[in-house]
């Protein structure tokens, strides 16, 4: 269950990902893309970690 939450998480952060660069573009500032991204990549990490 707690993998499936991490993999649900994963998606929405994907998807703010691309909402924030759209607002980064928009307004200059690369906070708004960057840091959904990192997010991200941590929850991609640590789902990887759990698999293995």
């Amino acid at each position: 269950m707690r993998n499936h939450r991490l993999q649900i998480a994963e998606y929405v952060f994907l998807a703010s990902s691309l909402i924030g660069l759209a607002v980064a573009v928009l307004s200059g500032q690369l906070i708004y893309g960057a840091l959904p991204v990192a997010v991200s990549l941590t929850l991609n990490l640590i789902n990887r970690q759990r698999l293995e």
